[in-house]
Formats: structure tokens, C-alpha cells, sequence
């Protein structure tokens, strides 16, 4: 277990659009600077050709890091939420663990580079899960098609195949599969030496679903997520926690497994 942080350091969290959740998590010891590269997936950092040119400037931005400074790479949500449909509605037999096991294996082929290019330091890196989905059965297929960075031909084809494709998972489903990609994130960084900051269990209810949900189509958390997803940064990154995030005894359902 890495040792805590000294106080008053910055916990630099780097994802996508998502991070929102994250904005204003701050607290005694720690600022918590969130750097966002919309729709922005985990698999697509390991393309130097990525349409939107994130790779590149994550890169940058990495190198830029203050030594000492925590860094929290948080990808994978869209990966969970998105790129897995974008795909399905090409390939029907495509499952979400052969999915999974895919974009992992090129998110940690970013990882490994970046370290070995020292743009990572192995010592203030951590790995963030992704959130449980709040987007419920009734809303799917709207908020699969809000995906930003889509062109208005490309998301209207994608609109007519979901309409096509009956059968898309249920909401349990879709936990189950961010909490598969959370075991895998886990998994890898394991493997690595790499701390893994777990957003995904504080923020499952006793029933197995996300506690929080979406509004609407609106694919991200509302603001309620918030005071979770910082106590599990305060938790890792400082090894304390603040008491009033925490999530009830006994509740979630489901963590992850160590």
C-alpha cells in the first residue's frame, strides 16, 4: 500500500468528460485540479492518430506534472458507455468481456509507454475505475446518441442501427459490465505495482445499481455523486477519509473484489 501524501499537494485527475463529478473536490490537505479530454476513451490512447488529437495532449499535459503531484489517470468510461455500442451495432456477436479485455490491453500499452518515456512516474501514479452508469433502461437509447464529436450523418446512422439492435442491455447489465472493466482495470494495475483508486463501489446502492442517477439522457452523474467520488480520492491519495462522503456501513453491494 503506497504510504499517504504529505498535505497540501494536488491530486491531478485526468479523463474525460465525466470528470465533472469531480470539479469541485476539494478539501483540507489537498486540491483536486481535474483535467478533462471529452469523449475521450481508454483504448483510443493507444492511437498516436486519434481523430481529436487527446492522446497528444494528454502527453503533454503529463509532462507538465509538478513532481510530487499525484496523477490519477480516470479512462474508460466511455469505453463502458459508448465505444462498446458504436461497435455492437457492427458486430452482434461482439461481448462485452472480449470488448473489456481489448481496450484495457491498449490503455495499459499507453500506461507502459508513457512510463517508460518517463512522462508517468511510477510513484505518483494511480488508477481510477470508472463510475457505475446512472443512465436508466428508459433513457439508453437517447443518451447513447449524446455522445459529443459525432457528426449529425454519423449519429443519425447510429440511431437508426440502435433502433435496430433490440436487445440492449439492461441497467443491471451495464453495471455488471463497468464492474467487470473495474475488476480488469484492477487487474493490470496489479499487476504493475499501480494503486487503484476504486470510484465505481461507493457509488453502488444496496440494490447493485448506481445510488445516483442521470437526468434524463444526460449520460453524467448529477452533483450527488460528488461527496463519493472525492472521499475515495481523499481515501487513496491521503489515506484519510472524509467522514461525512463515506458511504453507510455494509453498503455498496457488489465492491470489488481485491
Amino acid at each position: 500500500v503506497r504510504p499517504p501524501r504529505r498535505a497540501a499537494h494536488a491530486v491531478r485527475v485526468f479523463g474525460d468528460s465525466n470528470l465533472h463529478a469531480l470539479l469541485d473536490a476539494e478539501g483540507a490537505g489537498y486540491t483536486c485540479l481535474v483535467h478533462v479530454f471529452l469523449a475521450g476513451s481508454a483504448m483510443g490512447l493507444a492511437r498516436e492518430d486519434s481523430h481529436s488529437g487527446y492522446r497528444a495532449a494528454l502527453l503533454d499535459d503529463l509532462r507538465r506534472v509538478p513532481r510530487g503531484d499525484s496523477v490519477v489517470l480516470k479512462f474508460g468510461q466511455v469505453d463502458c458507455d459508448f465505444v462498446y455500442y458504436l461497435k455492437l451495432v457492427h458486430d452482434a456477436s461482439l461481448t462485452f468481456e472480449a470488448h473489456l479485455a481489448r481496450s484495457v490491453e491498449r490503455y495499459f500499452a499507453f500506461i507502459d509507454g508513457a512510463l517508460a518515456a518517463g512522462h508517468l512516474r511510477h510513484e505518483d501514479l494511480y488508477i481510477a475505475t470508472p463510475f457505475p452508469t446512472g443512465v436508466v433502461d428508459a433513457h439508453l437509447r437517447e443518451a447513447l446518441c449524446s455522445l459529443p464529436l459525432m457528426a449529425k450523418a454519423g449519429r443519425e446512422a447510429f440511431r437508426r442501427a440502435l433502433d435496430d439492435h433490440l436487445f440492449l442491455p439492461t441497467e443491471a447489465e451495464r453495471v455488471a459490465h463497468g464492474r467487470a472493466y473495474s475488476a480488469a482495470l484492477a487487474a493490470a494495475a496489479r499487476a504493475r505495482g499501480l494503486p487503484l483508486i476504486d470510484t465505481f463501489s461507493p457509488l453502488l446502492g444496496a440494490d447493485g445499481l448506481c445510488r445516483v442517477k442521470c437526468v434524463g439522457a444526460n449520460h453524467h452523474l448529477p452533483p450527488a455523486a460528488e461527496p463519493f467520488a472525492a472521499a475515495a480520492l481523499a481515501r487513496h491519495c491521503l489515506g484519510r477519509s472524509d467522514g461525512d462522503a463515506e458511504p453507510p456501513p455494509g453498503d455498496p453491494a457488489g465492491a470489488l473484489a481485491d
